[in-house]
């Protein structure tokens, strides 16, 4: 029942980006200390934000940010709408003619303010018709929701590989204003986390070991990115005795044929009711051994929580209109194309109307990933 849910809706939502904006931050920055509003409270109101360069995509809301679709979006200072401070930033479209699924949007990029160090990134939000908050260390967190009124959205993302950029975005869909305001990187000290905050959450069958006839695993399922067969690709999931990480077998999906990388591969996928744990911060941990081609987009092992049935999100497929202003939480982690056994980390803060909690194994191009003893679990920070 809660299986298809999540990607029928999160996937489109992973195509938004906006503005762009290339910051050296120090590395004296105190430890101790929250970087605040970055530039929020400089200049004057109806200025530019020094340094912020707006970009919008394409007429079909995909395909990133090509130099010759003209801007439709401005950003600027404003002090009639704030949480608190002098002003914050407001993010509104210039062209009538904007499409529903066009997005601008506001982004931040530079070297994380703590090396090495797992952050937390919280910042307040109003605006409408839909808004969403990523931020993305090697390992994205993306929350897209409805915030009519200042919403705190809240990210965690692990240290960053090295050399990747510290990235926050910040998007807005169609005709409607974002208004920025308060925003705040601290670092978080996840070994300092005392066993009596961390409870775990029984799922069945992260083990991978209950199999029934020609090796399908229980309580996992298969989904195709895309309904279209024609771009598709020919995915396989079994478990496998041959490859594993513990235990007698471990999750396995392949294919030889590729798939329209446009659209997505398929993932592997365990949904539960997430009724009971809304607004815990939960962490997903596994191992994964990827063997697969380079690709664009990468494949993923993804956390995600939504307040939608599957009767919902099949109907809402069907009908192609743009995703309405649902709250999604998801954590994803791009995954190298070729790499053995390795464990992986993702969080998702699950929100207050949350129906489903859904983990993804996903592969986007021709090859094979394994996946083997994960856990999930619910933080107290």
């Amino acid at each position: 029942m809660y299986r298809r849910a999540c990607l029928l809706l999160t996937l489109p939502l992973l195509a938004s980006c906006g503005v762009v904006k290339v910051v050296n931050v120090k590395s004296s920055v105190d430890p101790n200390t929250p970087v605040r509003n970055f530039t929020f409270e400089q200049g004057r109101a109806g200025d530019e934000p020094s340094g912020w360069k707006v970009t919008t995509n394409g007429p079909d809301g995909r395909g990133g940010f090509p130099s010759d679709v003209p801007l439709r979006h401005r950003l600027e200072l404003t002090d009639k709408v704030r949480r608190s401070g002098k002003q914050s930033a407001h993010l509104r479209p210039i062209d009538n003619n904007l499409g529903e699924k066009q997005n601008g949007g506001v982004q931040f990029c530079g070297k994380s303010p703590y090396p090495g160090s797992a952050l937390i990134v919280t910042v307040f939000l109003r605006g409408s018709p839909r808004v969403s908050f990523q931020a993305d260390l090697g390992n994205r967190s993306i929350i897209s929701g409805l915030a009519r009124e200042w919403s705190k959205f809240e990210a965690v993302v692990l240290p960053a590989d090295e050399g990747h950029l510290c990235l926050i975005f910040f998007t807005l869909s169609g005709k409607g204003s974002l208004w920025i305001d308060d925003l705040t990187v601290k670092k978080l000290d996840l070994s300092s986390i005392s066993p009596g905050k961390v409870r775990p959450l029984p799922l069945d069958n992260l083990d991978m070991e209950k199999a029934g006839r020609g090796g399908r695993l229980a309580s996992w399922e298969l989904v195709p990115w895309t309904q279209d067969p024609n771009k598709a690709g020919k995915f396989e999931m079994i478990s496998d005795a041959s490859v594993k990480h513990s235990g007698s077998r471990s999750l396995r999906i392949s294919t030889e044929a590729k798939p329209d990388t446009s659209v997505g591969g398929s993932g592997a996928i365990h949904c539960s009711d997430a009724t009971a744990i809304r607004g815990s911060l939960v962490r997903a941990y596994g191992w994964i051994r990827t063997d697969t081609a380079e690709s664009y987009p990468r494949s993923t092992f993804g956390l995600q929580s939504m307040p939608i049935t599957i009767e919902e999100a099949l109907a809402l497929r069907a009908s192609g209109r743009p995703i309405p202003a649902l709250n999604i939480s998801s954590g994803y982690k791009d995954l190298p194309a070729r790499a053995d056994w390795t464990r992986y980390e993702v969080f998702a803060r699950v929100p207050q109307d949350s129906i489903l909690l859904c983990l993804s194994v996903a592969l986007m191009d021709v090859g094979t990933i394994w996946a083997d003893d994960i856990s999930v679990e619910i933080l107290e920070l």
